[in-house]
């Protein structure tokens, strides 16, 4: 992510400087835990200009082209003071705390870059944070989870694969798509009545009632049963007061 700041003078107060940083870099490693980029506290400035403060933000590890993708999607979201679905409220609020280091007319400049490394390019102000906050949460959210529960039925012939999971805690069913490379693992579980699963994948969640709406499964892991003697073994000499 690129960044130019005071644009048009010389030069920057260094405890502006120094504060804008230090926010800067708290939110690229939220953001990186949010998306799994490899090392996400591990970012270095680059390509630095002088006049006009620029340099650039990047992740001292590769990343995907689909991660690269939500980073990009997610830096522009916020540019337009908007909530973006791929990271937490709070990692957003972060990045408005950034703004507030603005005063009167002050803007700063920041890009991403398309496959192409072109930058794209937009603005940010105080009122980038100000406005943020009477925007409304979009109605869905998408986060990295995982759910426990036993299968209620399974859809295979559906144009997305799915199975309805009965959710532990709740007792609710919970709708979750999986690939074909997880077919098997889902017919296994079905072997054994109440097979308790570990569903971990990207958790959609409708915002306004925070219930989830479904989950795009990464990975299905079986519970192993527990026994009469695994409860024993548990509880020890109390078992036997």
């Amino acid at each position: 992510m690129r960044v130019k700041l005071n644009k048009g003078r010389r030069g920057i107060a260094l405890d502006k400087l120094e504060r804008f940083v230090a926010d800067m870099r708290k939110f690229l490693a939220q953001v990186g835990d949010d998306l799994q980029i490899p090392d996400p506290r591990k970012w270095v400035g680059v390509d630095f200009e002088n006049s006009s403060l620029a340099f650039t933000n990047e992740s001292e590890n590769a990343v995907s082209q689909d991660k690269s993708a939500n980073f990009n999607s997610s830096i522009l979201a916020l540019g337009r003071s908007e909530y973006p679905p791929f990271i937490q409220e709070a990692t957003a609020n972060q990045f408005f705390n950034i703004t507030s280091v603005f005063v009167g007319g002050e803007t700063a400049d920041l890009a991403v870059f398309d496959e192409s490394d072109n930058p794209i390019w937009f603005e940010i102000s105080n009122k980038t944070g100000v406005l943020a906050r009477k925007h409304q949460i979009l109605p869905f959210r998408h986060t990295q989870g995982a759910v426990q529960g036993t299968i209620h039925n399974i859809f295979v012939e559906a144009e997305r694969p799915y199975f309805t999971l009965r959710e532990l805690s709740s007792q609710k069913l919970v709708k979750c798509f999986f690939k074909e490379d997880d077919y098997a693992a889902v017919v296994e579980s079905l072997k054994n009545k109440g097979q308790i699963l570990h569903v971990r994948g990207v958790v959609t969640t409708e915002t306004s009632k925070r219930d989830i709406d479904h989950i795009t499964v990464s990975r299905i892991v079986p519970s192993e049963p527990y026994s009469f003697a695994d409860v024993k073994s548990f509880l020890g000499n109390h078992w036997r007061q």
